[in-house]
């Protein structure tokens, strides 16, 4: 019986040891951790990131709105610009329109004028004789007040019979004209044509018999003067012309030659 009982106290004894040198083993040994871990955060951290996140959202909000402020100040001030553009173009252009009227104005009551003196005063002398060339006078006289520039003419002198086509007025050029010569205010210029001298192509007409003379009076056949002058002015602003045209109006109850305006060709600038 006590044997048996003494086996049975070293079973006892020896199953702590074993296992102690069990965990001994795993301990010194490698050790394996399987699963998760999880780790969270404390509270005022999640305080700290949400306020962060606040102020960045009100900050990216404040950009925005500055942004937007800034570019509403920048279309404002493009369209004050243009607007200012605009109105110192108005400016400008009304200013050179005011003072291209001056300048027109200032021109035109200073500038010469040049044209034929009237017929009624006897500054037209016409000439029409047996034996003799038709031959008329004419006058040209600057009206204006400063002298005319390079003044030149061409004066033609034709006749047609009664009823006839009228001569072609644009049938001449400047080129024509003699020498240029200066013409000052209130200063005249003779004009002198007869059929003695020759045309265009060089032909002249024989004297006047007397039964021209005779048409020539009762106007059968009628009597054209007609022209050009030009010249320039002191401002040189451009050149001048005057354009006349006159036809002889047989009445002999007058001592002087009595001409008329003809229908065309009468103009100046």
């Amino acid at each position: 019986m006590s044997k048996k009982s003494k086996h049975h106290k070293n079973n006892k004894s020896t199953a702590p040891n074993q296992n102690r040198g069990s965990e001994d083993k795993d301990i010194n040994g490698n050790m394996h951790v399987r699963g998760e871990i999880e780790v969270g955060r404390s509270p005022s951290l999640e305080e700290q990131h949400a306020t962060e996140r606040k102020e960045d959202s009100a900050q990216q909000g404040k950009t925005y709105r500055l942004e937007r402020y800034g570019l509403w100040a920048v279309i404002i001030y493009a369209a004050i610009t243009f607007w200012q553009g605009v109105s110192a173009h108005r400016s400008a252009t009304a200013a050179r329109d005011a003072a291209n009227v001056a300048r027109d104005t200032l021109v035109a009551s200073e500038r010469p004028w040049v044209g034929i003196s009237g017929s009624g005063n006897g500054n037209f002398q016409l000439e029409i004789a047996e034996n003799r060339p038709l031959s008329v006078t004419i006058y040209a006289q600057n009206v204006g007040k400063t002298p005319a520039l390079n003044e030149i003419g061409v004066n033609k002198l034709t006749i047609v019979p009664l009823g006839s086509r009228i001569p072609d007025f644009g049938g001449y050029s400047k080129s024509e004209a003699g020498p240029p010569v200066v013409l000052f205010p209130g200063a005249i210029a003779t004009l002198h044509n007869d059929t003695s001298q020759p045309d265009a192509a060089g032909n002249s007409k024989p004297p006047l018999t007397l039964q021209q003379v005779k048409e020539f009076k009762s106007g059968a056949v009628q009597i054209y003067v007609y022209g050009s002058i030009w010249y320039d002015d002191t401002f040189h602003t451009r050149e001048h012309r005057t354009d006349y045209c006159f036809v002889y109006i047989p009445d002999l109850s007058k001592t002087i030659a009595n001409f008329g305006a003809c229908k065309t060709h009468n103009y100046a600038d």
